[in-house]
């Protein structure tokens, strides 16, 4: 019998509109959704690392 947890990590918000721009010029260049760009813009500005299982790996990887 597997036993479930339930794991509650912290969620931190961050305005949308101050990515908008670079994310709407990130995704006319590559072709790709305004929607993924914004991730991908919010990481840059953390510095962080982008995480991804899938064919998406590629845009990511290329961006970087």
């Amino acid at each position: 019998m597997r036993s479930s947890k339930t794991c509650y990590l912290p969620v931190r918000l961050y305005p949308w509109q101050d990515l908008l721009l670079e994310a709407n010029d990130i995704a006319h260049t590559t072709y790709r959704s305004v929607y993924d760009c914004l991730y991908l813009v919010l990481v840059r500005q953390l510095e962080g690392t982008v995480v991804t299982v899938g064919q998406e790996n590629e845009f990511f990887g290329k961006l970087f």
